[in-house]
């Protein structure tokens, strides 16, 4: 604030200039001091504005990223997943249901059932109206090879139950293209060539 009549500045509550002695006006002197209170509140809300936005635009960021790493853990997670899904998939010959006597499939798991499948379709080829009451996993060996012993009848009850010693080869249970049957004609008198490696045709 400065002196009306000599120009020379005036200090916050100075009654007299100290230049020329004029008197000076209370008035003023308050005006002066709201101005500047003013001035402070106007700054200290610039400053909160200010504050407020940053920490605003930071959690925005924040959770963006959170988000963005959420939706990457999710992709990862389904893809690890989807690839122990693919491995749990895979058939293993440590689950075939070795003698158990089954009267429906119901009560076989997937890879006692493929090998069943497999000795049945050898008696759907010589008899497609056969019906099986009675089947059992006996015996295996080390070479991927399975004595499956089938009670059946060839097309209608009518007929005497029959029954049927199948051995079926496996080098590979997931592919169906590498498992077949071989039929000896004798549940006891097995295949030619029981307990020795399979060729590359399987028997």
């Amino acid at each position: 604030m400065e002196c009306k009549k000599c120009g020379n500045e005036i200090h916050a509550g100075e009654q007299f200039c100290s230049k020329c002695g004029n008197k000076i006006n209370n008035s003023d002197n308050r005006k002066h001091f709201e101005l500047t209170i003013y001035q402070i509140i106007l700054l200290i809300i610039v400053i909160f504005i200010i504050i407020v936005t940053g920490i605003m635009i930071y959690n925005n960021s924040s959770n963006k990223i959170s988000v963005t790493s959420q939706t990457t853990s999710r992709e990862t997670s389904s893809t690890n997943i989807s690839t122990d899904n693919t491995i749990n998939n895979k058939l293993d010959l440590n689950d075939v249901q070795m003698n158990t006597t089954f009267t429906s499939t119901n009560g076989m798991n997937s890879v006692t059932k493929k090998v069943v499948n497999c000795a049945l379709s050898y008696l759907n080829y010589n008899y497609p109206n056969f019906k099986w009451s009675q089947i059992e996993i006996t015996q295996k060996d080390n070479y991927g090879r399975y004595w499956v012993v089938v009670n059946y009848v060839k097309s209608s009850a009518s007929e005497r139950v029959d029954f049927a010693g199948i051995m079926v080869w496996i080098k590979d249970v997931n592919d169906d293209s590498k498992m077949g049957y071989y039929y000896s004609g004798s549940v006891i008198e097995k295949s030619n060539g029981w307990g020795t490696p399979l060729t590359d045709e399987g028997e």
